[in-house]
């Protein structure tokens, strides 16, 4: 099933792949090490939240958005998110999740277009915290080692999640813009 993923996670899980190799660690000590790296309590989901938050109000300054504009972004992608956490801890398609999050977000950036603010940018930013990076850089990964099938599902999964981005963006400028598609 698709599931979020941890970063940190990864990262330990990583590091116990390569002390299993340098260490020549048994068995035993693999189970235990793994053992406790899973019962590790994960980060704080009101964490992830803001610091999501901030990456994506980043991206609307980095493309050239005003401080108000930013603003929005960061709100804008708190109700997104959030909505993304609960959909997810209530096992919610995760195709479902990223075109409602993805509608979510940008229809309260759309609240940016009753300022006087760069309000395009603040609502084609608004949705980039789904971007799904880390399955387009497997799938390209897995296809330069050799690995055609696996990569080219993941790049197809990775395709239809940005599908679903987009589907969720364009029933806002749908709705707000006048049918501006």
């Amino acid at each position: 099933p698709a599931l979020p993923i941890s970063f940190e996670r990864n990262s330990d899980l990583s590091a116990l792949s390569w002390d299993a190799v340098d260490e020549h660690l048994s068995l035993t000590d693999l189970r235990d090490r793994y053992g406790e790296l899973i019962a590790k309590p994960c980060m704080d989901p009101i964490f992830v939240l803001l610091t999501v938050g901030l990456a994506n109000a980043s991206f609307c300054r980095l493309f050239g958005g005003d401080w108000t504009a930013v603003g929005i972004v960061f709100t804008s992608t708190l109700v997104g998110f959030s909505a993304r956490q609960r959909m997810q801890a209530h096992a919610v398609n995760h195709f479902l999740v990223f075109i409602l999050s993805a509608f979510l977000a940008s229809l309260c950036a759309s609240s940016a277009l009753g300022f006087d603010c760069t309000a395009e940018v603040a609502i084609a930013t608004s949705p980039l915290f789904l971007v799904p990076g880390v399955p387009l850089i497997n799938g390209v990964i897995d296809i330069v080692e050799g690995h055609i099938l696996i990569g080219c599902s993941r790049l197809i999964n990775a395709l239809l999640l940005i599908v679903c981005i987009a589907v969720g963006l364009s029933a806002t400028l749908m709705i707000v813009k006048n049918s501006l598609l």
